[in-house]
């Protein structure tokens, strides 16, 4: 193998790889499952000293600053074989985190910050992947298995960046994985017992790759830690971290062995709802702040539903995951955090288009009759008073508005926005800041045109009502929501009404 070859780079322009000829990218030698299983074995006697002749935590710098300077360049690379400065680095790295010195070590901080993020994002997930030789897919394999040790050795100090690593090399649609998606198991747990995951023998590809990854994590103890982390009461959990450890599986649940699903995720499906129903107030409130921009509680229903997908009684779990989403819609709903209503009424953004018959027909949920149904949505509504809580406050900011416009859609269309929450609606605009009237005539001269009969005709009594009582200001708000009306109309049915007001 030539020194080029020892380097993962991204493709040309023309498609060519630059590494090798691309007619011998998919070529497997005869001997490929036992140079795999080799390397697994004597890796461990490669790895260097934790510490260095003065006793302080050892770490390859020139190889690190190499490496970064590498994976910087507009045209990268990634060096990736046994004797590259990613490996070098990894290796190291597993040496101070094996004796718990790592944090102690900048340039090993560094590292695990930046350069092995950039590295394995670009080698598991750039399009460029598709293109490398079959040697190459040979070396990121071995990188990630000693990635693998790393993140298993870590896995108790809630290492996002690592976490984030890991949820890519399990994730069965990453670049790497489709471009060896017909790859055989090679990884042998060194414990004889039952795999941690297996082919899918019905489906193909079979993605064996994958399954070797699972294993390796399983056999080195990440599956009891993995557990162990959920259900200590030492470290405190937050959602951040929930989603970051549920990721990774909830991506590759299908490849799961069942045994696994049953000893580690089943108590973790368990677990999770009982920690986000115990959550105190104030550290509510603390993780809608902080989670304003992420997807939290849809991530962890999310994953949570694929693992509970895996379950004997999944549907019963399934329901109880939606029962779950709505209670903590409405806590969300109900906090004084403006990110925390927002966050809620993404929520329901997400939740909506799962109601369809066709969605649940995907999910193979349309005969669930106890699942969460557009009847079962609008009745949660009306029992909550959602109506009365998203017009409460807030309405002040326009994209709080127009999150509250499919929600109303939703009852629109449902048939179930009755007079009473229609004059709710013009009634939270009455009286209150010109902001918040723009903003709810704006918001009503959306929907009008969704309106049934009987509801425009109680638009246009809300008109009269108010007329009445408006100050000259007011009235000129009223006049223009009319003029919008009746610009927008087009079979004149408005105008009508207009002219008759």
């Amino acid at each position: 193998m030539t020194a080029k070859e020892d380097l993962v780079e991204p493709i040309m322009g023309n498609g060519q790889q630059t590494t090798s000829d691309t007619n011998d990218q998919q070529q497997t030698p005869p001997d490929y499952q036992t140079s795999i299983k080799i390397e697994n074995e004597d890796d461990d006697t490669q790895d260097e000293k934790a510490y260095d002749e003065n006793g302080e935590p050892k770490f390859p710098n020139d190889d690190l600053l190499k490496l970064e300077e590498q994976v910087n360049r507009v045209r990268w690379i990634v060096p990736v074989l046994s004797d590259g400065e990613l490996i070098k680095c990894l290796r190291a790295t597993v040496c101070l985190a094996r004796e718990k010195i790592d944090t102690k070590c900048e340039p090993c901080q560094r590292f695990i910050r930046d350069s092995i993020v950039i590295s394995f994002t670009k080698i598991f997930c750039d399009d460029a992947v598709q293109s490398w030789k079959y040697d190459i897919y040979v070396a990121i394999y071995k990188n990630a298995m000693k990635f693998i040790e790393l993140c298993v050795l870590k896995i108790d100090d809630d290492c996002f960046p690592l976490l984030d690593i890991l949820s890519f090399i399990m994730n069965p649609l990453a670049r790497y994985h489709q471009a060896n998606n017909n790859r055989s198991c090679s990884y042998r747990p060194q414990n004889e017992t039952e795999p941690f995951a297996t082919i899918i023998e019905h489906r193909f590809p079979q993605r064996g790759w994958l399954v070797d990854f699972i294993n390796r994590f399983g056999d080195l103890g990440g599956f009891d830690k993995l557990l162990t982390r959920f259900t200590s009461t030492e470290n405190k959990l937050t959602i951040s971290v929930v989603i970051a450890l549920l990721k990774p599986w909830g991506l590759c649940y299908e490849y799961l062995s069942q045994s696994t699903i049953k000893k580690y995720f089943a108590p973790i499906i368990e677990f999770v709802p009982q920690y986000l129903n115990q959550l105190a107030e104030n550290d509510f409130k603390v993780e809608a702040k902080t989670e304003s921009k992420s997807d939290t509680l849809a991530a962890v229903i999310k994953w949570l539903r694929h693992l509970a997908s895996r379950l004997s009684d999944c549907d019963k779990a399934c329901r109880d995951l939606d029962e779950l989403r709505l209670k903590m819609i409405l806590r969300l709903l109900q906090t004084n955090s403006f990110s925390g209503k927002m966050n809620a009424l993404n929520e329901v953004h997400k939740l909506i288009p799962s109601l369809s018959p066709i969605h649940r027909s995907t999910l193979n949920r349309s005969d669930d009759n106890e699942g969460l149904t557009p009847e079962k949505f609008i009745k949660w509504i009306e029992d909550h008073e959602i109506l009365d809580i998203v017009l409460r406050d807030c309405l002040h900011q326009p994209q709080y508005v127009e999150k509250l416009e499919r929600i109303l859609r939703f009852m629109i269309k449902e048939q179930a926005l009755s007079r009473n929450d229609l004059a709710k609606i013009w009634n939270a605009s009455c009286g209150k800041h010109e902001a918040i009237e723009k903003n709810v005539h704006d918001l009503l001269a959306k929907l009008a045109w969704d309106f049934s009969p009987e509801q425009l005709e109680q638009l246009f009594d809300c008109f009269r009502e108010s007329w009445t009582k408006a100050s000259k200001k007011q009235r000129e708000k009223l006049l223009e929501l009319i003029r919008r009306l009746a610009e927008d109309d087009k079979e004149g049915l408005m105008a009508n009404k207009v002219i008759i007001l």
